[in-house]
């Protein structure tokens, strides 16, 4: 009830194309994180790519660092399931078309 202006999304696969999911350490400039924290390796994504492709999801802290809402992408990764479910079942038709073709 408290949404509105609802638009869906489309076309989702060739924006996520544009975003590089990484493997990276944080820096701990100031000594904030315990050692064995700052040392784990991380998934994620970069956040200025993001910024580019869904600006919605990143926002900027005092100091300007970004991040990103991981929570906010999910809606964006089930649309690109659904659009790739989609182009699945017409691939899968093509090709039953083309063997039921075949002698």
């Amino acid at each position: 009830r408290l949404k509105t202006a609802i638009v869906p999304l489309s076309g989702v696969l060739g924006q996520l194309d544009q975003l590089h999911g990484v493997s990276y350490q944080v820096k701990d400039d100031k000594g904030v994180l315990p050692p064995a924290e700052a040392a784990k390796r991380r998934l994620g994504l970069i956040a200025q790519e993001m910024q580019e492709v869904f600006p919605e999801l990143v926002s900027a802290d005092e100091d300007g660092l970004l991040s990103i809402d991981y929570v906010k992408f999910v809606p964006v990764l089930l649309q690109a399931v659904k659009e790739l479910k989609t182009e699945n079942e017409e691939l899968t038709q093509r090709v039953n078309a083309l063997e039921r073709r075949t002698p």
